[in-house]
């Protein structure tokens, strides 16, 4: 029989640790937190695979001189799985829609519902439970069966092989992915498809900018990068503090101060918040430019042209009688 060639040192680390799955919840937690902010306001929530990925790994670079082995691709993988189920409960437990619409609700229609923390958390641990049961026969279907591409997944997969300098001519694992499903039955997980990833992300081009071998010329190429990062983390964290303090940083009155109090009566004021600009930038230019349109034809254009027919002659902002009631479940009943 043919010498088998030995495993890289990546290959014979544990791919579940303790530390990648605290990074996970660490980093998860503080996107959690952010999406339910967010959600909330906008109704978006992002997954933040990539922005996972890129924390796990700048947190446990600052950590290495003190790690008793470097941090893994694969418990990056790890770092960022867990991260994303924590970041996504905000949408996925309903925190953002179902649960704060019960505490709307009417008298006369059994509202307001107030579920208890106890119940909340129960409600979230269900949801974990049945989800783990539902992944592995829709990764059977949609990854090696259908072979979806999942951009955002291989964009993480090429993030996390380019952080680690993991070698191009590692080889490829999804038919090997394939039989191992064929003979367990689908009972296997999402964490190694990613891992496959990984080592399947040579098709993707890297950044001239990753090119180099040298750690200290790539130390040096990135570190604009994350300078950029932490310095907008400290901008945001700064008008965060002023606002709080100086309410009226947070919702700026234009139309009042030019002249025009219908336009802030009609809620067209500027939240000059960064972390909008960080969560356009995220969502894109589509998202963010159908957002935009939305709001431009809803409020300045059906909204007000309902209350001036006498079809929202209630309070502007109220549910009911009000103009937002009227946008808001014509606007359920179109994407329905």
């Amino acid at each position: 029989a043919p010498p088998t060639k030995p495993e890289t040192a990546a290959q014979q680390s544990p791919e579940l640790t303790a530390r990648a799955v605290a990074g996970g919840v660490l980093v998860g937690g503080l996107m959690c937190f952010s999406n339910m902010y967010f959600g909330l306001q906008t109704g978006w929530v992002t997954m933040g695979s990539l922005q996972s990925a890129l924390l796990g790994f700048g947190g446990f670079k600052l950590l290495e001189p003190y790690l008793s082995s470097p941090f893994t691709a694969a418990e990056n993988v790890v770092l960022q799985t867990t991260a994303v189920a924590a970041a996504t409960m905000p949408l996925a437990g309903g925190f953002v829609g179902i649960i704060p619409a019960l505490r709307l609700l009417p008298a006369e229609q059994g509202g307001p519902v107030e579920l208890s923390a106890t119940a909340l958390l129960g409600w979230c641990l269900a949801l974990g439970f049945f989800g783990v049961f539902m992944a592995p026969p829709l990764r059977r279907q949609t990854i090696l069966r259908e072979k979806l591409p999942f951009p955002s997944g291989t964009a993480t997969a090429e993030i996390i092989r380019q952080l680690h300098k993991l070698p191009r001519d590692a080889p490829p694992t999804l038919e090997r992915e394939q039989e191992r499903a064929d003979e367990l039955d689908g009972e296997v997980g999402m964490v190694s498809e990613m891992t496959s990833l990984v080592h399947d992300a040579d098709r993707q081009q890297r950044p001239p900018a990753l090119e180099s071998s040298d750690p200290e010329e790539t130390a040096a190429a990135s570190a604009p990068a994350w300078g950029l990062l932490f310095g907008s983390f400290a901008i945001s964290a700064i008008y965060t503090l002023v606002a709080h303090f100086v309410p009226i940083f947070k919702n700026l009155p234009i139309g009042t101060w030019i002249g025009l109090p219908i336009l802030t009566k009609w809620s067209w004021t500027v939240q000059p918040s960064p972390s909008y600009v960080g969560q356009g930038l995220i969502m894109g230019p589509r998202v963010a430019v159908s957002m935009l349109m939305g709001t431009v034809i809803g409020w300045g254009i059906l909204a007000p042209g309902a209350w001036a027919a006498g079809w929202a002659p209630g309070p502007i902002h109220d549910v009911q009688t009000g103009a937002r009631g009227w946008l808001l479940w014509g606007s359920l009943a179109v994407m329905l």
